[in-house]
This record gives C-alpha cells, sequence and structure tokens, in this order.
C-alpha cells in the first residue's frame, strides 16, 4: 500500500492571504490555488499537525470575561472608587502595578495614592493571593469587584481589615485561565475526541513559554486525526479556528497565529 502526503502551512495572518478573519482572530479561512484533493480510491486519511505558533498573549482579564473590575473605598471620601482593568494576560505582579497606576491617575482628589491603600502578594504555598491594607478604614467591595475571580476571594468576603493586617485568599488564585489551545478545522466531522466530545480538533497546543512570548510548539509525539471523511474531497476553501482546553473561543490580542498540517491517504496504486 502506498502512502501519498500532502503539507500546508495555514496562517491567520491577512498577508498570507487569510480571509474571513474574525475580530477576535481565533478564526479565519484559506483559500488553496491547488484543492486539497484525496482521490475516491484511497483505503484511508488521517491528518495531523506538526508543529504550531501562537502568541501566549491571551487575555485573562478582559470587559468579555466580565472579571476586569476592581471597587474599594478609601475610608474617607464616601462611596467607592471603582477601577476598570484594560484587557491583557497579567499575573499578580502585572495586575497590582496596573491597578496601582489606574488609581493614581484617576484624574480626581485622592485621600491615599495607591502606596498608601494595599499590597498584594501570592503565597506560593497555599497559591493564594494576600492583600495587605496599609491604612485604616479601607475596604475592598468583593461583591462588585468581578478580579475576585482570578485574585480567588469570594463574593461574601467583607473585604475589611485594620492598618497592616492581611486579607487572605478564599481559594486559590486563577491567572492560568487557559492550559493549552484546541486547532480545530471545520471540514471535518470529529477529529481527535476530547473525552466525549467530538468538535473537529486536529491539535493540543501546550503552553510553554512565558506571558508575552510566543509558543513554538513541536510536540515529540503528534496525534493524528482519522480523516475519512476527506476521502473524494476536493476542497479549496477551508476554516480553521483556536479555542482553550475547554473549547471556549479566545482572543488572540491582535496576534497571528500558524501551524503546519500534513494529510496522509493510502492507497493501493
Amino acid at each position: 500500500m502506498l502512502q501519498r502526503q500532502l503539507t500546508y502551512i495555514f496562517s491567520s495572518d491577512p498577508k498570507n492571504n487569510a480571509t474571513n478573519i474574525s475580530p477576535q482572530g481565533d478564526q479565519f479561512t484559506a483559500v488553496l490555488y491547488d484543492p486539497l484533493h484525496v482521490p475516491h480510491h484511497a483505503r484511508y486519511c488521517t491528518m495531523e499537525v506538526q508543529s504550531a505558533n501562537i502568541w501566549n498573549v491571551i487575555p485573562n482579564i478582559s470587559a468579555s470575561l466580565n472579571n476586569n473590575k476592581f471597587v474599594y473605598s478609601d475610608g474617607v471620601n464616601p462611596g467607592f472608587y471603582t477601577i476598570t482593568i484594560p484587557d491583557g494576560l497579567y499575573d499578580l505582579t502585572s495586575l497590582a502595578y496596573t491597578i496601582g497606576v489606574a488609581v493614581d491617575n484617576q484624574g480626581i482628589p485622592l485621600a491615599l495614592n495607591w502606596v498608601d491603600l494595599f499590597i498584594f502578594t501570592g503565597d506560593q504555598s497555599t497559591q493564594k493571593v494576600l492583600i495587605t491594607f496599609m491604612s485604616n478604614g479601607l475596604s475592598i467591595n468583593f461583591s462588585l469587584s468581578t478580579v475576585r475571580s482570578i485574585l480567588g476571594f469570594l463574593s461574601t468576603n467583607p473585604g475589611v481589615a485594620n492598618k497592616g493586617e492581611t486579607l487572605i485568599g478564599d481559594e486559590i488564585a486563577r491567572f492560568n485561565t487557559i492550559s493549552s489551545f484546541l486547532i480545530h478545522a471545520s471540514f471535518i466531522n470529529h477529529g481527535i475526541p476530547v473525552n466525549s466530545i467530538s468538535s473537529g480538533v486536529i491539535a493540543n497546543v501546550f503552553i510553554d513559554s512565558r506571558p508575552g512570548s510566543l509558543i513554538n510548539f513541536t510536540p515529540q509525539v503528534i496525534p493524528v486525526a482519522n480523516t475519512n471523511e476527506l476521502i473524494g474531497a476536493r476542497l479549496s476553501s477551508l476554516s480553521f479556528s483556536l479555542t482553550d482546553q475547554a473549547n471556549n473561543r479566545v482572543d488572540t490580542n491582535g496576534e497571528y497565529w500558524s501551524f503546519t498540517m500534513i494529510v496522509r491517504y493510502y492507497s493501493d496504486n
């Protein structure tokens, strides 16, 4: 039995003629000059992703995730201040810095600057966030602070402490909202199943780079998808999408992604 191989590099970059790019950058279509064709006499057909390049910039805090609000009181002025955190991929240090800059740049008279409010630290042993109160009379409204889901605080936490005291997160912090990416091909029926779910998955891309850097994914063992439905097909328009490990759409934050795909088919001649 003879094996034949078709190799493609697909990219979501419009400079590489990608079309139908979604506003989030997670979906695109590639139009082939030579259609992908698996002849009728093929015995079986498979598909695999040899490598992938994805920027590790998918936001873990954003308006669409509804986790971008930090609401606090300085105990001096009436009411609460609401800080809207820009969409981005944050760790605890960068999140505390961003909130601090926003507090100091609110453009309104402040009784206390950020250094007099809170200090955020991480406890590596428990994976919880610690918030130390730097003045008396401060409070954090966790029922309105949607960033609590990342920080590991419950909406029922009273969010109050005296000067020098520290609040400990109710749960572990959840900055790693995405553990891997799934690449889907819309033109196949099943692909690689995730438990009992078949959604056209052709690759599971592990995140092995720091936030803000490029993931250069080259698996040592390449999963192979059965794509016998391509036998006899002639396709010139191929659509792909990128999701997180739970099949949720992602926002690529303006960055493009690409991968190398191989279609193999086997025939008697």
